[in-house]
């Protein structure tokens, strides 16, 4: 019996990384390069659509390759800002047509072989989607909590519980409505005319997403490389460029590659304080207080970790997908992403710091002025508005009319300087963080052997009426991101 294989074993990690997997292309197209020159290249395949997909597939000697381009035309900061004041002034009405507009943005933005992705969704589909869904689930939740008083597990007067049982009784949906979300995405989305589209699939979605999640948690997260994976997958398949099908290649065990690292980072500074408290002799206690000081530098040595992670995850699933016979690549670099992410969190920090101080002098300002102007003088109004406070501590108390009318000027003030650092919070974030990540992922795509796609038909519109309500409206929807 002996050790020798042929190729890498399975559990070999290092064969799933993208490097591991450029390399075996790289040798690939050598070998297949040696094979033309010496004219042993099959000659009854169409050069055009011939392709390297790591399946024994020959390779046009003279390969075509292309990347996509992020090209702004519009400033996203002032698309998100406009969209965020409305949104707050319409009281939230607003939403809809602000993620449409950052949505037809951000695709217009994309730019393959000079021209554009084109987003076709509307506010105001997606306004009526999210009402059917808040109108469904309403009605679902009503009677399941009905069911649950007959059931004698609660009463309509206490209620006790209702509240869990209603948490609980969403939480599949999750899945479901993550599915539908990115169905009517991808079904608004079109290159050349020619739609995305995603195949129907949101309930065996939901039932293996929920499967997979329990050995999630079985595993204590160790296997969420695996699920994460079986959910790209099961989208990846069913994800349509016009008549053209994507494939999702590759194995879950090139996302461990870049998941277990968090579990190593773990146990090393759990190590590392387990070491630390026997040197210092510091008791059964000694390993939690060890571990609550080295808390601060762990959450962000994991938090890094993680962020590769993601990073890591989605290189490597791009780098695994082709839609007939295209293959496409993605090169991000994780460093860059991570360094983004936290330069921008940084700066949206401080600017919408020192912007808000700045407005909540103005409003709050103003209207601490308008109060005292209303009730003559600041020491007076102090004075008023000091009675009706103690007044309304006072057991059984409920503020008075005159407390409501003397601080209205004071309250819209702080109501007014909050709402304005969403919204610039929101735009900055859009600018700074969600604009550059983009553009990093998209530019280091790379489709390899372009002239495929110009095979794909038109599919039907997908009608998706719900227009990603249920997503909106259980809070999984991607927002203004593409």
């Amino acid at each position: 019996m002996t050790d020798d294989v042929e190729g890498p074993r399975a559990w070999d990690l290092d064969q799933y990384s993208v490097q591991a997997r450029r390399q075996r292309r790289e040798a690939r197209r050598a070998e297949i390069a040696e094979a033309a020159a010496a004219g042993e290249v099959p000659t009854d395949l169409d050069e055009a659509y011939q392709t390297d997909d790591d399946d024994g597939d020959w390779l046009a000697p003279a390969e075509e390759k292309k990347r996509p381009r992020f090209v702004l035309s519009g400033s996203i900061f002032w698309i998100a800002l406009t969209g965020a004041v409305l949104t707050v002034l319409t009281l939230g009405f607003y939403r809809f047509w602000m993620i449409t507009n950052l949505r037809r943005a951000y695709a217009g933005s994309v730019r393959f072989d000079g021209d554009p992705l084109e987003y076709t969704g509307t506010g105001f589909e997606k306004l009526i989607g999210f009402l059917i869904a808040i109108s469904m689930l309403a009605v679902y939740l009503a009677l399941a909590n009905i069911g649950l008083v007959f059931a004698g597990l609660s009463t309509l007067d206490e209620g006790a519980l209702i509240a869990p049982f209603s948490l609980l009784a969403v939480a599949p949906f999750y899945f479901w409505a993550q599915y539908r979300g990115q169905r009517y995405l991808l079904a608004r989305l079109r290159w050349r005319g020619i739609r995305f589209g995603l195949a129907n699939g949101s309930w065996s979605y939901m039932l293996r997403s929920l499967l997979w999640s329990a050995l999630t948690v079985a595993s204590l997260g160790f296997l969420y490389p695996f699920q994460h994976f079986r959910q790209a997958r099961f989208i990846a398949n069913r994800t349509y460029f016009g008549s053209l099908k994507m494939e999702q290649g590759g194995s879950w065990l090139g996302l461990l590659a870049y998941w277990i690292w968090l579990y190593i980072a773990a146990g090393m500074i759990f190590l590392a304080a387990w070491g630390l408290a026997e040197e210092m002799q510091l008791g059964e206690q000694g390993i939690g207080i060890m571990l609550s000081i080295f808390m601060p530098i762990a959450i962000l040595i994991l938090f890094i970790l993680y962020m590769n992670y993601q990073v890591g995850a989605f290189r490597y699933l791009w780098d695994n997908r082709k839609i007939a016979k295209a293959t496409l690549e993605n090169d991000v670099s994780a460093k860059a992403i991570v360094w983004t992410y936290i330069k921008g969190s940084f700066i949206v920090s401080i600017l919408t710091t020192v912007i808000g101080a700045i407005v909540g002098v103005i409003f709050i300002g103003g209207g601490a002025f308008l109060t005292a102007a209303l009730l003559g003088g600041q020491e007076a109004a102090q004075g008023i508005l000091r009675e009706d406070l103690e007044a309304l501590l006072q057991e059984n108390a409920v503020p008075t009319a005159d407390l409501l009318l003397n601080a209205l000027p004071l309250v819209v003030g702080i109501a007014v300087t909050y709402f304005m650092l969403f919204a610039l919070s929101f735009s900055f974030t859009q600018s700074m963080i969600t604009q550059p990540i983009l553009r990093a992922k998209v530019e280091a795509m790379l489709v390899r052997n372009p002239a495929a796609l110009n095979r794909a038909q038109q599919r039907e519109r997908d009608d998706a009426v719900e227009a990603g309500g249920f997503a909106d409206a259980l809070n999984v929807d991607v927002g203004g991101g593409i």
